[in-house]
């Protein structure tokens, strides 16, 4: 069984946080408006975001006591917010242009949450061990709505066009939800095992799925591209290798995406048909060690940016393939990286270990 599956049955990690970790929960009180902006994001709005590799650790969030699988920055005007998700069953906001510290911690969910992200409209949405997806408001902390799954929720993303609608992903199911409504809109069905990953392309109208199933001849399922209007396959001959991957990403600009996969290297395709992977390129130098190990591009869409199961986060040149740098974050693996939508070279990073980081 993969590290990244490897759960007590109500969704807390089989390993114990790190020993000698501090709490640090400094919850605000909910009368404050967490979401004023600070002058050194609206100055930076609109500015031109440059790919600049971070020289220093800024801050250490301490407050997760267990595993953390994603990080995600609100969006550019209140983008001083990073959400987390974890397995000690939280979401937590965190302020890190202020204070620096937890201004919410979201403890809606009953078993471990793989994923978080931020609406347009500046709510939570989060997946669970716990079988549901739910729409948190962060101001208040109450869930707006909770869509119940009939198994794990392992993936959450938000439409990038139509921002009432959401895809969730479970076992041999994608599904498409209306948040207006709290219900499914739309099924996507495939003997493809659990959901790793969903990424959108930009026009909305198509997106990629990454699922665990990989068959002893063919990995015809394990990276496929849907119509999201339709519901139906638009290919599923893509990524011929025999690995899974455990996270893909979208190229802000140019028309290719990335896949992370378990043989320790991200492979580069096109977004369009018949979505051919590029043979002549790949970022290799990293761990995945069956660990979800998020991947991405830089805003400017110059590099391109991984976690590892080493503990470091690797940065690439997207053009030339060649590492750029390397950074030693943690001892134990770094899950997943954002770089910040309007700061230049300010990275957040988490680990398996507990820790939410940013750089700059």
């Amino acid at each position: 069984m993969p590290k990244r599956a490897r759960l007590e049955p109500d969704g807390s990690p089989s390993n114990p946080s790190p020993a000698g970790m501090v709490l640090q929960d400094t919850t605000m009180a909910v009368a404050q408006d967490i979401f004023e902006p600070y002058p050194k994001i609206v100055f930076a709005l609109g500015k031109a975001v440059q790919s600049k590799i971070p020289e220093k650790r800024l801050v250490d969030l301490q407050g997760h006591t267990g595993p953390v699988n994603t990080v995600e920055w609100c969006k550019a005007d209140c983008s001083h917010l990073l959400l987390s998700s974890s397995m000690d069953r939280t979401v937590r906001v965190w302020d890190v242009i202020g204070d620096a510290k937890c201004v919410r911690t979201l403890t809606n969910h009953r078993a471990g949450v793989k994923m978080a992200a931020w609406t347009t409209d500046k709510k939570v949405l989060s997946c669970s061990f716990d079988k549901t997806a739910q729409l948190t408001d962060p101001q208040t902390g109450q869930t707006v709505t909770t869509f119940p799954h009939s198994n794990f929720v392992t993936v959450v993303r938000v439409h990038p066009q139509e921002h009432n609608l959401f895809l969730t992903g479970s076992t041999d199911i994608i599904q498409a939800w209306d948040s207006r409504t709290g219900k499914a809109v739309r099924d996507f069905k495939c003997k493809f095992g659990s959901v790793l990953d969903l990424a959108f392309f930009p026009s909305g109208k198509s997106f990629i799925s990454s699922a665990d199933v990989v068959a002893r001849d063919s990995a015809d399922k394990t990276i496929m591209v849907w119509d999201f209007n339709s519901g139906s396959k638009l290919s599923n001959q893509i990524f011929h290798e025999r690995y899974s991957c455990p996270s893909v990403a979208v190229h802000p600009s140019e028309p290719n995406f990335i896949a992370q996969t378990n043989g320790d290297y991200i492979a580069l395709f096109s977004t369009s048909r018949p979505y051919a992977m590029d043979k002549t390129v790949r970022f290799e130098g990293h761990k995945v060690q069956g660990y979800r190990i998020g991947c991405e591009f830089t805003p400017d869409g110059q590099m391109i940016v991984t976690g590892s199961g080493d503990g470091k986060v690797h940065f690439f040149n997207y053009y030339s393939g060649e590492t750029a740098r390397e950074l030693n974050v943690y001892t134990n693996p770094c899950t997943d990286v954002k770089s910040h939508p309007v700061l230049s070279s300010t990275l957040a990073t988490c680990s398996w270990g507990g820790q939410v980081s940013v750089w700059q």
